[in-house]
């Protein structure tokens, strides 16, 4: 068996039959495996960046993802998107060929570059160790079976990105592989925890439990909710979380997107007098609620555990669902919701130019009558918070960047997730954003993917704008800074420049909704919405963070 053909089998194992990338000499050896494995299949992207994050966006919803570009110019090119997936702990492997022992020796000795060299020994490992949570380079054909399978390993359990540099003369060389099993996964639930949990709960009165991305990863979505119900303590989401459990359940109130607004899922966290954190990643949005709660929370998540201000290493969080499930405790609590989840109140009613808000509510009407058919993807932009508060019909259908916040990421997930899930992606993303990677839409051409890409087009960077000077939206005189200011496309003209797909272009409200439809009823590859927005117009929620400065 040839290395590439080891790293293939090694990727099916673990539930992966995609590579993603742009072949370049150095990696194509893996591309021609590819082509003689009938299990696997390669998709060539327009540029590095696209591909890693179709990769990204593959590996939240399957048990791992592969990418593969050229060295130097495209692993430098796509490392924006692994750091997305390091640090929202994304399953994947980075396939790298790297220069022969011949082509380093001429560099090191007598100075001549190899291709795509920077000159210095090493350069790619090294700026990956940055981004990945293991990174090696395969120099002994020997050892190249333990290399391999321990970076699987290491890519699935922690999980996230791992990198493996392949001299690229090593791809079709023979290697002894002994057949090997994946290790069974025994969890042991740590009893010291348990007791220290439910000594804490035994005292609270008003608990709630947030479920973050690593439900998702390792597959926990049935172990939480059995613990929700026999705890009886009503649970949100964060955003890497969304609708892992039916949003319809009793005990749900909510998506806890950010602390910009003071919405009820926020309000019932931050007011908890015992927070539960299970699998959590914390980002810049969530620093009022970790602060408030920090000196009192549970903290289960990645490996580790906190109850209050006793740590604990070494916790596996599946060990720690199960052992509470096994224990004779439970919680007797009702919570009213009534409050708690009606977060369409928060938009405006619609008017005859499209907005934010108005957006946002016939798409949840698409959603609630698509239902599981589809998959709803936030960029990050003005729309990512009105995102978290739409009504999920169905579980694992919704896909954001909340912690990285990348925008532009989206689009090109929304590929990997598709392939992964079968489900129809349907994206919001800022036309800044869009603008960044506005060439997925070949790709979404060229491999049919049926993307409904809707672009808000008011030729702004609107989160950036929002962020440095909230007075523009609150003042009609007072201009944009200069520096957000977008060159204005005609996104509805995609078709004809790509070669396929379909384009709409919305100034109504009521014919979003229509077009939406249209969209749906195209199968044959992707159609783009662009819908004219006011620049002033934000979605409701910032218009209540700007009168609660008071500006």
């Amino acid at each position: 068996m040839t290395v590439a053909q080891y790293i293939l089998q090694c990727l099916k194992k673990h539930g992966c039959h995609h590579i993603f990338g742009v072949p370049g000499t150095s990696c194509a050896g893996i591309y021609f495996a590819v082509d003689n494995d009938p299990e696997m299949k390669y998709l060539v992207t327009v540029n590095e960046l696209e591909a890693g994050y179709i990769a990204d966006g593959y590996g939240r919803f399957a048990p791992m993802s592969a990418v593969a570009v050229s060295y130097g110019v495209g692993n430098l090119s796509m490392i924006n998107a692994i750091a997305s997936a390091y640090t929202e702990k994304v399953p994947m492997i980075v396939l790298n060929g790297g220069p022969t022992a011949n082509e380093q020796a001429d560099q090191d000795v007598y100075g001549i570059l190899f291709s795509h060299s920077t000159g210095k020994r090493n350069a790619d490992l090294e700026i990956y160790k940055n981004v990945t949570v293991a990174a090696e380079m395969l120099t002994d054909l020997s050892t190249a079976q333990a290399l391999i399978s321990g970076l699987f390993k290491k890519a699935s359990e922690t999980p996230g990105p791992v990198y493996l540099e392949v001299a690229n003369n090593f791809w079709d060389k023979e290697i002894e592989v002994v057949e090997e099993e994946l290790a069974k996964e025994e969890i042991i639930a740590n009893e010291d925890v348990l007791k220290a949990f439910f000594e804490r709960i035994s005292v609270a009165k008003e608990p709630v439990i947030l479920l973050g991305s690593e439900i998702c990863r390792r597959g926990l979505a049935k172990q939480a909710l059995a613990v929700i119900e026999k705890l009886k303590i009503p649970f949100c989401t964060t955003l890497l979380s969304k609708s892992v459990i039916d949003e319809g359940h009793e005990l749900f109130i909510g998506t806890y997107d950010s602390d910009l607004v003071n919405k009820p899922p926020r309000r019932y966290a931050e007011a908890s007098d015992c927070f539960i954190a299970l699998g959590c990643i914390f980002g810049i949005d969530h620093g009022s609620l970790v602060k408030t709660q920090y000196k009192t929370m549970v903290d289960v998540s990645y490996g580790k555990a906190r109850i209050a201000s006793t740590a604990f290493e070494g916790v596996a969080l599946k060990g720690f669902l199960e052992g509470i499930l096994s224990h004779k405790q439970a919680q007797l609590l009702i919570v009213n919701r009534s409050e708690l989840f009606d977060n369409q109140k928060l938009m405006r009613n619609p008017t005859k130019r499209p907005t934010h808000d108005g957006v946002f509510k016939a798409i949840n009407k698409f959603l609630s009558d698509k239902g599981d058919q589809m998959l709803m993807v936030a960029d990050t932009c003005l729309s990512s918070y009105p995102a978290s508060d739409l009504q999920m019909p169905a579980t694992k259908m919704f896909l954001a960047n909340p912690v990285w916040l990348s925008i532009g990421q989206g689009t090109p997930a929304s590929i990997g997730a598709h392939l992964a899930t079968g489900k129809r992606p349907i994206i919001v993303s800022g036309d800044g954003g869009f603008q960044m990677i506005a060439q997925t839409f070949s790709t979404m051409v060229k491999y049919k993917i049926p993307s409904i890409i809707a672009v808000i087009d008011n030729g702004l960077y609107g989160i950036e704008q929002f962020l440095l000077d909230k007075k523009f939206y609150t003042d009609t005189s007072t201009p944009s800074i200069g520096f957000n200011t977008l060159n204005r496309w005609k996104y509805e003209n995609f078709p004809e420049v790509f070669g396929g797909g379909k384009g709409f272009r919305v100034n109504d409200t009521d014919k979003f909704y229509e077009t939406l439809e249209l969209a749906f009823a195209y199968k044959d590859g992707p159609v783009i919405i662009a819908i004219e927005i006011n620049p002033k117009d934000i979605p409701t929620e910032y218009v209540k963070k700007i009168e609660s400065l008071n500006l």
